[in-house]
């Protein structure tokens, strides 16, 4: 019974008392079915019984906290004006009561909403924080963390604060995750003191989850009143929690925005309309130019890859859920090792042409040069001309936090950027030219390939510029050579694309043979890219050179495929123009034993016996790889780090002119820190 009544209780509740904790509702928004990052059940799990729901809506948070009274009788409070600042919000406790039990007829009430207290969220991450509360004269401060209790919704999502707007002063509020709302009820006991029910396992037929549902969605279970807690202002310690099953519920669904919750509580049966509550929490005052770019650019078009615990943010280093993004992006660094060496941050106020995150929105104009890697939102489409120009004027202005200056009306413009239709690159003038043709990505997918190309150079050639063009959406272009003692097994065969991953998104098995004994070449994460060798310096490449050319695309559409296509040319010079001959350094540490669930850091050092010149260094590890740290190795200027990556996904080159020169007997040293999270 106790492993019932904590799934029961902490899982119960989100938030969502109708606008009853302060008057004024000046303006409405927009409600999406699909929630905002911070919606959800927030528990402490050592104190199993009591929690917070939290709903979001743009800058707005509206806090519930399902609580005890000092006898042990079930008790909510509010916090309905808690604005999002930085990593969190604060707000106002309210206690309200004198309303109607759900038993009775509803009458107008006297509402008493007096405040009790002051309290303040703080999220570390999009799955914990802290809740500080100051109530009844104390104070406390304790963890949170979400509560997961089933899988992620598919199709409508009807997570939200229900209402009757004919009935202001009791909600319901429905959380929903894969087939299992939890319906939770907000009312009054026959005192007119607060009084919550909870549905814990309302289950949902399976249509729920077709897009868009049919009507009369039903979801149906049992009732549950719960008590034996204690209040908030004293020690949990061992409490008895109970709960005692008090009647069934059902809510059927006729649309996204409406329902109606059938109850029977202690054989009294009844029925009520509800709708979304499309309030705007409290917070009119609160819709800021920053919130605007929070609600209508980052979640929708940002989101999906950079929220907290996302490859893509972790690598980045850009978090841009709600609770944290402002402090994420104002002067913020960056890891981009071109942007680092021209000062640029996230975001610089009154600075557009130094802020790193609006230059990479910029990177889908041809035009645009810099080598900040992929243009962003990676796999779909530029920003319309408003929404830029909403983010530039935004950032003229000084990036505020506050304030509501910009035109919002740019947002909703569609136009898209006049940019130029992507054009082939040019063949060289002397050299060769590999192309990998044009292909499809399916929608939702990432299509990695590689396809082997023979330059059909009758002798060695010198080559000292490599150019890379790519058409929209490419995450990155790598081109490798095999060495000489390659197995001819391994070798794949001329012209045929080899995908890495099948539709289904399981590995290629046989497309992994060769890539054992690939060596780099070049490679590019940047639409255009131009790698020029130092004066007298040439790629040294034999005769009939076979290149694999390695393309990865993303498309993140729901909807439509999109075109891949990624040239390369290998611009020449004669031998007689060349005075160093360079060749790949092929360094590497394969002998690598991570334990599971422990950070480990791997060296390996490597020695030259002649007198070596280093042009560029680049690095390659996967997805557990935090850090990679080249040094040199002997001489003078042993220790030194002449190399630095902490993105496995996006390891930038690092060029040196001069060249790094090593006497015989240095060498250089890789240094690697992997975090194995894994339990293997």
């Amino acid at each position: 019974m106790q492993n019932f009544i904590r799934y029961l209780i902490v899982a119960a509740l989100l938030c969502g008392f109708s606008s009853v904790a302060t008057p004024a509702r000046a303006q409405a928004f927009a409600v999406s079915t699909t929630t905002s990052p911070l919606t959800g059940l927030w528990w402490n799990e050592a104190e199993s019984g009591w929690g917070v729901g939290i709903t979001q809506r743009a800058g707005a948070v509206f806090v519930t906290w399902y609580a005890y009274e000092a006898n042990g009788s079930p008790s909510w409070y509010v916090m309905s004006s808690c604005p999002v600042v930085a990593d969190g919000c604060t707000g106002d406790i309210y206690r309200v009561s004198g309303g109607t039990p759900i038993t009775s007829a509803w009458t107008k009430p006297a509402l008493s909403v007096p405040t009790v207290g002051r309290g303040t969220l703080k999220f570390s991450s999009n799955d914990a924080g802290t809740f500080s509360y100051t109530i009844n004269g104390s104070t406390v401060t304790k963890p949170i963390a979400r509560q997961i209790f089933g899988t992620k919704t598919v199709g409508v999502d009807y997570s939200d604060l229900w209402w009757n707007s004919e009935e202001s002063g009791w909600g319901a509020t429905i959380t929903q995750r894969g087939a299992t709302m939890f319906v939770v009820m907000y009312t009054y006991d026959q005192n007119r003191n607060p009084l919550w029910y909870v549905a814990s396992n309302c289950a949902i037929l399976s249509t729920l989850l077709i897009t868009p549902p049919p009507p009369s969605t039903i979801c149906n279970g049992d009732l549950y009143r719960v008590s034996g807690g204690l209040p908030p202002n004293m020690p949990w310690g061992n409490t008895a929690v109970k709960a005692d099953a008090v009647g069934t519920v059902s809510v059927v669904f006729s649309g996204a925005n409406a329902a109606t919750l059938n109850y029977r509580i202690d054989g009294i049966s009844g029925t009520k309309n509800l709708t979304r509550q499309m309030g705007d929490m409290q917070q009119a005052a609160t819709v800021t130019s920053f919130s605007r770019i929070q609600t209508e650019i980052f979640e929708p078009k940002c989101n999906s890859c950079h929220s907290a615990g996302k490859p893509f943010a972790i690598q980045s280093g850009l978090v841009l859920d709600a609770a944290v993004s402002y402090k994420n992006i104002i002067n913020a660094a960056v890891k981009d090792p071109v942007a680092v060496s021209h000062a640029y941050k996230q975001i610089v106020p009154n600075k557009p042409e130094l802020s790193f995150l609006y230059q990479k929105l910029l990177l889908w104009d041809p035009a645009q040069l810099q080598h900040f890697g992929s243009p962003m939102p990676l796999g779909t489409t530029s920003l319309s001309v408003g929404q830029l120009d909403f983010i530039k004027r935004w950032i003229l202005a000084g990036a505020p936090e506050t304030g509501d200056a910009i035109d919002a009306q740019l947002l909703a413009d569609p136009t898209p950027p006049a940019y130029l239709p992507f054009t082939p690159l040019a063949a060289p003038a002397k050299g060769f030219q590999i192309t990998s043709g044009q292909f499809t990505v399916t929608p939702k997918f990432e299509r990695e390939l590689f396809i082997y190309r023979k330059l059909n150079n009758p002798g060695e050639i010198y080559v000292n510029k490599v150019e890379s063009k790519m058409r929209s959406n490419s995450h990155h272009l790598v081109l490798y050579s095999f060495p000489s003692n390659t197995p001819a097994i391994a070798i794949p065969p001329e012209g045929v694309i080899r995908d890495l991953r099948n539709l289904d998104n399981t590995i290629n098995i046989g497309t992994t043979v060769a890539m054992g004994y690939h060596t780099f070449l070049a490679g590019a994460m940047t639409p255009n890219y131009t790698y020029t060798f130092p004066a007298g310096v040439a790629l040294k490449m034999p005769a009939n050179m076979g290149v694999d050319l390695n393309s990865h695309y993303v498309n993140a559409n729901t909807t439509g495929n999109i075109v891949g296509e990624a040239y390369a040319n290998f611009h020449t010079v004669d031998a007689s123009e060349v005075q160093h001959a360079a060749s790949t350094l092929n360094l590497a540490n394969t002998s690598l034993s991570l334990p599971p669930g422990v950070r480990t850091t791997q060296s390996k050092s490597f020695t030259f016996n002649a007198e070596t010149r280093i042009v560029m260094l680049t690095s390659h590890t996967h997805k557990l790889g935090e850090k990679f740290i080249i040094r040199i190795k002997g001489g003078s200027r042993n220790g030194e780090i002449v190399y630095t990556s902490t993105d496995w996904e996006h390891p930038a080159p690092a060029v040196f002119t001069p060249p790094l020169v090593l006497k015989a007997g240095e060498g250089l040293t890789s240094e690697i820190t992997y975090n194995n999270t894994t339990n293997r």
